[in-house]
């Protein structure tokens, strides 16, 4: 009986053990990738600030509005500016053909609080999609009728940067 159960267990075990590697190598596989984050920020201007018709003698102020846009990768911090527009001389000034001149400014806020300018810039961090800002403008009252500015279409060119570090 011995002797069959040991021939029994000879030939199970044969029979499990498959096929026998005599030899291995091995090398290695490199795995990598590689991660690219933009560090960037665009801008894009929403329009014209219209302030309308400007009535000659009319001694109320006039606001207007516009919108900025900017994208920039998420955490990456900026800030946002305007410059002193084409006719600054001591303030922001409209011109009519470069000879007369309306005084305005641009804000940050819609209570007209806080200028917005080079030295008053907004700071913020991007969130990867656009983020809105409106900027304020103001034009003071009874200009007409102190400067002796004729009637016409006064405009001014400002160019709003972001800047960031890439």
């Amino acid at each position: 009986m011995k002797k069959k159960f040991a021939a029994l267990l000879a030939a199970a075990a044969i029979m499990s053990v498959g096929t026998v590697y005599a030899a291995t190598q091995s090398n290695n596989m490199y795995v990598y990738m590689d991660v690219y984050t933009p560090t960037s920020c665009t801008i894009s201007a929403g329009g014209t600030m219209d302030f309308g018709t400007y009535i000659t003698n009319y001694s109320n102020s006039y606001g207007a509005t516009t919108n900025v846009n900017v994208a920039c990768t998420s955490n990456r911090s900026y800030n946002l500016y305007p410059d002193s527009g084409l006719n600054f001389q001591s303030d922001r000034r409209m011109t009519r053909g470069g000879v007369d001149y309306l005084n305005y400014a641009l804000f940050q806020d819609n209570g007209y609080y806080t200028q917005w300018n080079s030295s008053n810039r907004v700071y913020s961090t991007g969130i990867g999609s656009t983020q809105t800002y409106t900027v304020y403008g103001y034009l003071w009252g009874n200009q007409l009728a102190t400067s002796g500015a004729s009637d016409g279409v006064y405009q001014d060119t400002v160019t709003m940067t972001v800047e960031y570090t890439p």
